[in-house]
Order: structure tokens, then C-alpha cells, then sequence
């Protein structure tokens, strides 16, 4: 399996659709997926079914990484980028996301791997606080 690291830089711009802080707390994961899925549903342009599955999974992943290694609270946020969109967490812990070696029978530490797989574009930025770990969705439109 392969053990990419999240590259470093910036997240893409875009408009705001929402932020929320979330409790350190494993019931957070399911919160961030209603939230997430909320915010999409609510779009003038309807998000596609694809793009809103493999959100919820990066959310997943995402916010359940913050929780376990980072033990502090946490924000989500979500924009709308010019490619389609971005969901970030940000958290208290400024060490870099680090894949782990997992054994192919353990049934957690594939987390980042999740991330790489079910994102087009995906990275971290160190704050003065913390870091905030992002994915970009990019929607693929029909031509009119």
C-alpha cells in the first residue's frame, strides 16, 4: 500500500458556504457529515451524487483524524472553489498528517489514504495554532 504524505500548501480560495467548531468528541464524525451534506443539499446548483459521497467520506476521514490525534476542538468549513469544492479541518495540533504502515488485516490507518483516494486535490498548512488538513472535489460537468 502506498504511504503518501498530504502535501504542504495552501488551500484553494473560494466562497465561504459554511464553518462550524466541533467538539473533540467521536460523535463529531456524524455531525460533520450531516452538516456537510446539509450545506451541499442547500446549493443553488444542485452538487452531484458522486461529488456529495466522496465529501462524506473525506469528512469522515478528516474530521476522525483530528479527533484521534490532535485531542483538541476542531473546525470544518466548507467553500465553493472555481474547479467545485473544498471541506478543511482545522485543528489545535501542528504536527504534519503522517501516513502510518498499517498490517493488511488492521482495520484502522488508512485514513490519508481514504483522503488521496476520494479527493482530486489534497493538502495541509500549518497555522499559529494548529493546521488545517483540506480536500478539493472537483465537479465535472456535462457541456451545454
Amino acid at each position: 500500500m502506498s504511504r503518501r504524505a498530504l502535501p504542504r500548501h495552501q488551500p484553494p480560495s473560494g466562497d465561504a458556504i459554511g464553518r462550524w467548531r466541533l467538539r473533540h468528541d467521536p460523535s463529531s464524525a456524524a455531525l460533520a457529515r450531516r452538516l456537510v451534506t446539509q450545506a451541499l443539499s442547500s446549493q443553488p446548483e444542485p452538487v452531484t451524487e458522486q461529488v456529495q459521497r466522496r465529501a462524506l467520506l473525506a469528512t469522515s476521514e478528516l474530521v476522525a483524524n483530528a479527533i484521534r490525534h490532535a485531542r483538541t476542538p476542531l473546525d470544518l468549513e466548507i467553500r465553493r472553489t472555481v474547479d467545485g469544492w473544498l471541506v478543511a479541518v482545522t485543528d489545535g495540533e501542528a504536527a504534519a498528517p503522517q501516513p502510518r504502515k498499517v498490517d493488511h488485516m488492521a482495520e484502522s490507518g488508512r485514513g490519508l489514504l481514504i483522503v488521496h483516494r476520494s479527493s482530486d486535490r489534497n493538502g495541509w498548512v500549518p497555522t499559529s495554532q494548529g493546521k488545517v488538513v483540506w480536500v478539493e472535489l472537483w465537479e465535472r460537468r456535462e457541456p451545454t
